[in-house]
């Protein structure tokens, strides 16, 4: 549609901007960073296709678009406040690329005290929310579901769905693109279907009937084969849906759980640093995002306890980048899979991807990422206090 828009209306910014993003999200970096290119030069210091660009392509010290955004960055109070904040998370990552870090944290900080004022997040509100699904989701809720996990449902699909969870920024799309090159493996990507369900069912409130359960967990079954008519196993990586592991042991007794964990630092400093297009409302203040962590952690404790032992994977993003291979390997295992050499070449896996990592997944391993907070370390004290009781299990 966007090559069609072009030979309609040539030289429009836009279209060349989000023709790029397309491209990006395909895998297709060469044409898609030239897109982005075009998008730019044809809008000079625009800041919408400026700050796009700048979240895709990788930042040199003697890069020329470094001047565009210094002129835009500039003039950003002028600037509608949503490209305002665009400008501030491209500074950020630009000053942060280049090694000028007092200059990428004011701008971060910036950006997100905007959104949290555009978007303020209720901390009590969560708290009641996940006290609620451990009420629902007890031992004793959990041993009543209808037949062992990991287990068919009887007469029933045979496809196993995969849920990788946890919080953004943890590393969830390097697995899914990993396990996404074993033939057995479709990547769905980020599917809001069991949030949806979850609504449907009065979570947090009410334990849905058998039936209802059956009924809409053939729903998700029936949805999901849909994406992938051949696949045997079909991969959800929505992070947040570890808030319904619970529900989805009911629906899908049948599904794998991987939890992928990062170092809590890395993973609240790069939500920190990242424009979040839409949720996420914790992100944009420090302590904030250090408490929902904390509640993130003891949810997932939870779930450990009431699930039988080994229901739940746990996966660290430090471990798949310093041995690739032993943490494929032990991924394969837990699905039952053998091992397929594809899983290693991950970066040449051809899918689309839409997450925040779109450009990271289609590069070989790399471990510039590992130890990102610490450049930061002095402006993050209230993240480390709210952090502070899982700091201590690190």
């Amino acid at each position: 549609s966007f090559r069609r828009a072009l030979e309609l209306l040539p030289d429009n910014a836009a279209t060349y901007t989000n023709l790029g993003s397309a491209l990006m999200d395909l895998g297709l970096l060469d044409e898609a960073e030239s897109c982005l290119n075009l998008g730019m030069k044809l809008s000079p210091g625009q800041a919408r296709p400026l700050a796009t660009a700048l979240l895709y392509l990788p930042y040199r010290q003697d890069d020329p678009r470094f001047g565009q955004l210094e002129k835009a960055y500039a003039r950003r109070e002028s600037e509608p406040i949503e490209d305002r904040i665009r400008l501030d998370f491209a500074m950020g990552k630009a000053m942060e690329s280049v090694g000028e870090f007092e200059r990428s944290f004011a701008a971060y900080e910036e950006g997100n005290r905007l959104q949290q004022r555009r978007h303020p997040f209720d901390g009590a509100a969560e708290v009641a929310h996940l006290n609620g699904l451990r009420r629902q989701f007890s031992n004793e809720a959990i041993g009543e579901q209808r037949v062992p996990s990991g287990q068919p449902l009887p007469g029933g699909d045979e496809l196993v769905p995969v849920f990788i969870v946890g919080m953004p920024r943890s590393g969830t799309t390097l697995i899914e693109q990993m396990l996404s090159g074993h033939p057995a493996v479709f990547g769905a990507g980020e599917l809001t279907l069991i949030s949806e369900l979850a609504d449907r069912t009065g979570l947090g409130y009410s334990a849905p009937p058998a039936s209802t359960l059956e009924r809409l967990g053939q729903e998700y079954l029936d949805y999901v084969r849909r994406l992938a008519p051949t696949a045997s196993f079909v991969i959800d990586k929505m992070p947040d849906n570890y808030q319904y592991l619970g529900l989805i042991r009911m629906l899908l007794p049948q599904a794998k759980f991987i939890h992928a964990r990062r170092d809590p630092l890395d993973t609240c400093f790069s939500c920190y640093a990242l424009h979040f297009n839409a949720g996420h409302e914790y992100a944009y203040d420090l302590e904030a995002l250090g408490l929902h962590y904390v509640r993130y952690r003891a949810l997932m404790a939870h779930w450990h306890a009431v699930m039988p032992p080994g229901s739940i994977l746990e996966v660290r993003y430090e471990d798949n980048i310093d041995d690739p291979e032993g943490a494929i390997r032990r991924m394969l295992d837990y699905l039952d899979l053998p091992w397929h050499a594809d899983c290693l070449d991950f970066h040449k896996t051809v899918r689309t991807v839409r997450t925040a990592s779109v450009a990271q997944v289609r590069k070989p391993i790399y471990r510039s990422s590992v130890g990102r907070w610490k450049p930061y370390g002095h402006h993050l004290q209230p993240l480390l206090a709210a952090l502070a009781p899982v700091l201590s299990e690190c």
